[in-house]
């Protein structure tokens, strides 16, 4: 009579991208980006983005939240964007994130299979501007003449609605970046674009 070893279960494989994100204006505007481009629907895995609250808090914050949710949600393999404006290697002399000192900590967390970064040139609101004449519809006002970085000029534009707009922070429940334009994005966001696509087809290719 054959005996019949003991089969064991084999664990099915659990990926996700991750997205480290400033604060709620990001994690609004990476949420759109992934609804706009329907890149959830091409993924066989899950998308999670990691409100740090501050870009200062992305360097241990955001990789403590990073980790919990890796060995919390058994994620086997994971794709990790660190998200960012350029503009914070601009203020003083010391950078409130250290990129590189980040990567190689986020590396030793079992299950990272990848690590990159997405710049935004010099800040997130230049991306919002891009679509100016959609932020004017929804705020209803005419632009007129803006100075500053893209983050003084998006206060500008709501101080004109008798609003306030406040880096990182939850405004208008991101109602004004689901409006932002497809088109605009995809002609100015094509390397950060064409990155998520790379990973995405590279599971796919592995899931079949």
């Amino acid at each position: 009579m054959k005996r019949e070893g003991k089969k064991e279960k084999k664990e099915e494989e659990k990926y996700a991208i991750i997205f480290i994100v400033e604060g709620d204006t990001e994690a609004h505007f990476y949420e759109h980006v992934l609804n706009i481009f329907e890149l959830k629907q091409k993924f066989k895995g899950d998308f999670k983005i990691i409100n740090s609250k501050g870009v200062s808090k992305i360097q241990n914050k955001g990789l403590n939240k990073c980790r919990d949710y890796i060995k919390t949600e058994k994620i086997s393999t994971a794709y990790v964007f660190v998200c960012y404006d350029n503009d914070v290697f601009h203020r003083g002399q010391k950078p409130p994130l250290d990129y590189n000192k980040l990567k190689k900590e986020l590396s030793e967390i079992k299950g990272i299979e990848w690590i990159g970064n997405i710049v935004a040139i010099e800040q997130i609101e230049d991306w919002f501007l891009l679509d100016l004449n959609g932020i004017c519809t929804y705020l209803n006002i005419k632009a007129g003449k803006l100075i500053g970085t893209g983050e003084d000029k998006l206060k500008q534009l709501f101080k004109k609605a008798h609003k306030v707009y406040v880096k990182g922070e939850n405004i208008d429940n991101g109602k004004f970046i689901k409006d932002l334009n497809k088109d605009l994005l995809t002609k100015n966001m094509q390397p950060q674009l064409k990155k998520i696509h790379g990973i995405i087809a590279s599971v796919s290719i592995v899931n079949n």
